[in-house]
């Protein structure tokens, strides 16, 4: 009840694009910024005012999250347009930022994918922090399948190569990684 009223909401007529498309991303919106542990307190709480407590706090994040997939969509835009190069010389879009947040890249990284047409693999890499990086592919194309070649310690020039990513996980339309 206390989403509802935050999001001007009527729980008459309830249906899956509700769901999906407003409350969906609100509760998302936790785990992208901030703690998602306060989302299942949302939905555990029987304390209407805690319950309004937190519908305002998600409020907040949802706004926060759509104004910054707004600002690093239009930062990728302007790398693109400076560089446009990276568009025909690749198969790929591959663009980082130290101040991106890691928690947001991702769904930039599908905007971008469906407006190109091609994977696009999005890097918060602030200075001096392991680097984090998330993917959205196209069908056809298995992202993760492409990540694990890169991370197989394999040969290089002077021995094995040891391997890429700190970590990495994901499936065949979207996956993550960590980097030095």
């Amino acid at each position: 009840q206390a989403v509802y009223h935050a999001a001007e909401m009527q729980p008459e007529g309830l249906n899956e694009q509700h769901i999906g498309f407003s409350l969906g991303p609100r509760l998302n919106a936790l785990g992208r910024l901030a703690d998602a542990a306060h989302g299942v307190e949302l939905l555990l709480t029987s304390d209407p005012m805690r319950a309004r407590i937190l519908a305002t706090e998600i409020e907040g994040l949802n706004a926060q999250r759509k104004w910054l997939t707004r600002q690093i969509t239009s930062a990728a835009l302007t790398q693109i347009e400076r560089e446009p190069s990276i568009l025909s010389d690749y198969r790929a879009l591959v663009l980082s930022h130290p101040t991106w947040p890691s928690g947001v890249i991702g769904i930039v990284a599908g905007r971008l994918a469906e407006r190109f047409g091609r994977p696009v693999v999005l890097i918060s890499a602030p200075p001096g922090q392991i680097a984090r990086g998330s993917g959205r592919s196209v069908p056809g194309i298995d992202l993760i399948a492409a990540l694990t070649n890169c991370a197989e310690p394999g040969p290089g020039a002077s021995g094995p190569r040891p391997p890429l990513f700190k970590g990495y996980g994901g499936h065949p339309g979207a996956a993550g990684f960590a980097i030095e």
